[in-house]
């Protein structure tokens, strides 16, 4: 199967040939002209319209199941948006545009409100940024029920796309008194769940009383052999 050259402009004309020219004197692609020409015409459907490309990934969620979602801009237009005004790292006040980061997390089934009890009160928010810059928060800080930490991800600074320095997205928070939580080139935000520590029993020890070793009158450890009631006398 070869695609013959020289018939009229944009017809592909398609048949099988030797390595031959063709008896009106026009030439044939070879094989690897061929393969060259389908790459360019497979993007274009049958319809002769481009195929659109794929959605572009703002951020990555991460939830505790180990499900990864992908945030795209049609994404963020769902949410309700959010304008706040906030003074960056270098005392310069600028107008912020975006959306809460609660909004988000609650697009995605993160726990809220009433739900927020119990073991989801020990779960947090992981940000990080491109340059492995991370920063975190709990969630109840997050929850307008308990404190309602107003933090924006924001994908526009004064009306214009953030630079490739601090954007595509980043994450604001107006009321910290230090800018240290502001994620420049913000990529994921990972749910995660604080590590549980084994349960102490009672008596203070995690074997239980039997673990406790005998104090003496001094407060000092009694070795074995000595005898109820005597005191070991305290080490110079």
């Amino acid at each position: 199967m070869v695609v013959r050259k020289g018939g009229p402009p944009g017809l592909l004309c398609l048949r099988t040939a030797h390595k031959t020219d063709w008896a009106d004197g026009s030439a044939y692609l070879s094989i690897r002209e061929q393969i060259a020409l389908l790459l360019l015409v497979l993007p274009v459907t049958l319809n002769g319209q481009q195929q659109s490309p794929s959605p572009k990934t703002l951020l990555v969620v991460k939830l505790i199941s180990g499900q990864e979602l992908k945030v795209g801009p049609e994404d963020f237009a769902k949410l309700p948006p959010v304008h706040v005004s906030a003074t960056d790292h270098g005392g310069e006040k600028h107008e912020y545009e975006g959306v809460h980061l609660r909004d988000l997390l609650t697009q995605v089934g993160v726990a809220k409100g009433a739900s927020l009890r119990g073991k989801e009160l020990g779960n947090y928010v992981l940000a990080e940024a491109a340059d492995g810059y991370r920063v975190l928060f709990s969630l109840a800080e997050l929850d307008p029920d308990f404190t309602g930490t107003q933090v924006v991800v924001t994908l526009k600074v004064d009306g214009q796309p953030l630079t490739p320095g601090d954007g595509p997205v980043r994450l604001v928070v107006p009321g910290d008194k230090r800018q240290a939580r502001w994620v420049r080139m913000l990529t994921t935000i990972s749910i995660m769940r604080a590590q549980m520590r084994p349960a102490v029993p009672h008596g203070g020890h995690p074997g239980g009383d039997r673990f406790k070793p005998p104090v003496g009158l001094s407060g000092v450890v009694l070795p074995k052999k000595q005898e109820a009631g005597q005191v070991r006398p305290a080490l110079a």
